[in-house]
């Protein structure tokens, strides 16, 4: 995305542009900058531009649906004591989601992992 906004603001060095790369690409960096030498036609950016607004928006739009489910998930009446039933412990893969996987084992009424295959 850094490179995205920095050609509709007008940057067109491509040494620059591969300096903003993310550092996961795998893509060695002669070939990023090559990639990166073109033809900026003002329609092309128009169209660029537009499409980076539209997925802002729809980022945007995506964390207010993540906000909602998530208002409407505690407001769900739990069909579990994890007193009496335990939830399983977390993973070290992922030990964020800990609150999520405890809401959605409260809703659908199981305290194994049973009831994380549905998210």
């Amino acid at each position: 995305m850094r490179i995205l906004q920095a050609i509709l603001k007008g940057e067109r060095d491509p040494d620059y542009l591969e300096s903003l790369c993310d550092k996961g690409i795998q893509a060695k960096a002669e070939v990023i900058r090559q990639s990166l030498e073109g033809n900026y036609r003002a329609e092309l950016l128009f169209i660029l531009g537009q499409n980076v607004t539209r997925y802002e928006n729809l980022q945007s739009l995506i964390g207010d649906c993540e906000k909602e489910v998530g208002r409407m998930i505690d407001a769900a009446p739990a069909k579990v004591n994890v007193v009496d039933k335990p939830l399983p412990p977390t993973t070290k893969r992922d030990p964020n989601v800990r609150p999520a996987r405890r809401r959605a084992c409260l809703i659908c009424g199981k305290s194994n992992t049973g009831c994380w295959e549905w998210i």
